[in-house]
């Protein structure tokens, strides 16, 4: 993954910002333009995820363009450390090609230069085709720049379609 520094740290202590991640129990490690936060919902790898609020916690969890409030994705998941996802909300992503496969439904990585976009179909899948089905939205995820990596630039969500 591009950009990643990782310092010798003891604290234990979950810490965000749009600088830096201390992952729990590990070293400090620092993801230019990422948040860290609790896996609860079930994310992956490379996938568009929003940031929920069920009760009383704050939690990432994949997106879907088929409503407003699933489609407001707040970045990409490029790095699961047991129960903790960080994602991405702007910078290059780096992933394996078989990962961005499974994700975003192509063979051999990322096409580039081609915008993908949040499904209408899978939770936080991606898709080089916008929806365009009733009822959906249209939310840019990134542009990729390589079979492995995606230029993040996200869109707000726009839609829904008639």
């Amino acid at each position: 993954m591009a950009d990643i520094q990782t310092l010798n740290s003891g604290n234990n202590a979950a810490f965000t910002s749009a600088d830096q991640v201390l992952l729990p129990n590990q070293s400090f490690t620092q993801i230019p333009n990422a948040l860290a936060l609790p896996n609860e919902g079930g994310c992956k790898l490379g996938m568009a995820v929003l940031i929920d609020q069920p009760e009383d916690t704050v939690l990432f969890t994949p997106g879907k363009a088929t409503e407003l409030n699933s489609s407001q994705v707040a970045g990409v998941v490029a790095v699961i450390d047991g129960t903790t996802v960080i994602a991405q909300y702007g910078g290059v992503v780096t992933l394996p090609t078989d990962t961005w496969d499974s994700i975003a439904g192509t063979s051999g990585g990322l096409e580039a230069d081609v915008v993908y976009y949040l499904s209408a179909t899978t939770f936080g899948f991606l898709t080089s085709v916008p929806p365009s089905m009733t009822g959906t939205y249209v939310s840019r995820v990134g542009i990729a720049l390589s079979p492995t990596q995606l230029l993040v630039l996200l869109s707000y969500p726009i839609g829904p379609h008639a």
